[in-house]
């Protein structure tokens, strides 16, 4: 017992220090000596948790094994011991980070987990707050806005509650409430950046939200329309104003930065346009969406890189910028369509299953090309600026340790590529990227293999 009890220690001071690995190791031998320790279950899923919250490297997949991990602990942890309020309310909270991967089982579950807080507490303002995020998050906005009045109730300076409910009022197009509820976020925390930027929309548009007729279309003005509408779940409403947008829009031919820039900004609308469709259910618009989205830049971005033979450094930092904000989302996307293939069993099927089941594989190797061609970019642009770094020609290197930028900037490079090839395995341009990588860092058997398994594979 006292050995376990020092192990306890130690992964504690881990945990704090924020060396999670280390932590659930700990707590992991910890479990071996006493397995019915419930707190020992919660705190490993505290580091897992922390670990799944973690957004940074943008790989869902490990985001979403992780946030695994720590509700499966919390489930435990809630078996042996039913009456603590804190483990239902950190299995809802990780349930809330992954909840738009699977709607049906974590937001569902994060729901039921922050009901069961609320009876255990059932004067805490935050567990009404946190249960009204995820109605709101899932479209039940009359429930949402009963749980943030009640949470307001208990605390009357519970921002979060009163930010929730603003949101909630827009979406009911009740913005006279909304504002007021903004207002007083603001003035509870006067550095909140969510309650000022709502506000300065307020400033911005009339009370109805849009701009008179009377005033000259501009594709910002069509684009803030679009908003408001998405704000009221117009979601068709919303999709026209964007794809008006997108019309004032020219597509770009040239490869400086300014225009790098525009075809973000359309590019941006094109995600909206997606996310609408989204939230109407239409899975292969959102498909097609994010694809336009991403080629558009993508093609501008390629021919910048191949025309720059001195290796602009301030160009790369932005393809490098715009490529890798893709990364996320083209992942989601990858990992979405994969999962509708998956939800389907191959046996039984009747004639129309077999015609989706064609059409989620489709939708599968859509997605799965359109992150690995991201994934592509952004490994080319890593490896030129590596290559600079190497050379001395950027002057993004200055005084920091270029030894340190090139061991960075080749890393990511290398682990871009190969979630690339996870996607995307047959696809010729990713072995050709990988080769060139390897040899970059010496690894000149890895190079040759994938120059070998490149010459064996169709050009995309």
């Amino acid at each position: 017992i006292r050995r376990a009890s020092e192990i306890f220690k130690q992964a504690t001071n881990d945990y704090n220090r924020g060396q999670y690995d280390l932590a659930i190791n700990k707590y992991s031998s910890y479990l071996k000596i006493r397995p019915r320790i419930a707190t020992a279950w919660y705190n490993r899923g505290l580091a897992y948790y922390q670990k799944g919250s973690d957004f940074s490297s943008g790989d869902t997949t490990t985001i979403k094994a992780n946030i695994d991990r720590a509700v499966s602990d919390f489930t435990e942890a809630i078996r042996l011991d039913p009456t603590s309020p804190d483990f239902y309310i950190y299995r809802g909270l990780a349930c809330s980070v992954v909840f738009t991967l699977d709607m049906e089982k974590y937001a569902s579950l994060a729901i039921s987990d922050f009901s069961a807080a609320i009876k255990l507490q059932p004067n805490s303002s935050e567990n009404y707050r946190r249960r009204g995020d995820m109605y709101d998050a899932t479209f039940r906005t009359e429930l949402a806005l009963a749980d943030y009045t009640r949470a307001i109730a208990l605390n009357n300076k519970n921002v979060g509650a009163y930010l929730g409910r603003g949101k909630a009022y827009s979406s009911k197009q009740n913005y006279k409430l909304a504002k007021a509820d903004f207002e007083t976020a603001l003035r509870l925390d006067p550095q909140n950046s969510i309650a000022r930027g709502r506000l300065e929309t307020f400033k911005e548009k009339s009370v109805r939200g849009i701009k008179p007729t009377s005033a000259p279309e501009t594709w910002r003005t069509l684009s803030d329309q679009g908003n408001v509408h998405f704000e009221r779940r117009d979601f068709d409403k919303a999709i026209a104003s964007y794809q008006r947008a997108i019309s004032l829009i020219p597509k770009q031919t040239k490869t400086d930065i300014s225009s790098v820039l525009i075809m973000r900004d359309r590019s941006l609308l094109l995600e909206k346009i997606a996310r609408a469709y989204f939230a109407k259910n239409d899975f292969q618009k959102t498909i097609e969406n994010y694809a336009s989205a991403h080629a558009d830049l993508i093609n501008i971005l390629v021919e910048a890189l191949g025309n720059d033979s001195l290796i602009r450094s301030t160009i790369l930092e932005v393809q490098s910028a715009a490529a890798e904000s893709y990364i996320g989302p083209a992942i989601d996307l990858a990992e979405m369509g994969k999962r509708g293939f998956n939800t389907f069993q191959i046996e039984s099927l009747t004639a129309d299953q077999k015609q989706q089941l064609l059409k989620l594989a489709a939708v599968k190797l859509a997605s799965a090309n359109v992150a690995s061609k991201i994934l592509h970019l952004s490994s080319t642009i890593r490896l030129r600026l590596a290559i600079s770094c190497k050379n001395e020609k950027s002057a993004n290197c200055g005084s920091r340790s270029s030894k340190n930028l090139i061991a960075t900037h080749s890393k990511r490079s290398l682990d871009n590529i190969n979630k690339a090839i996870e996607f995307s395995p047959f696809m010729k341009m990713l072995y050709v990227q990988r080769a060139e990588v390897y040899n970059f860092l010496g690894k000149t058997d890895l190079a040759r293999a994938d120059a070998l398994k490149a010459s064996q594979l169709k050009d995309n």
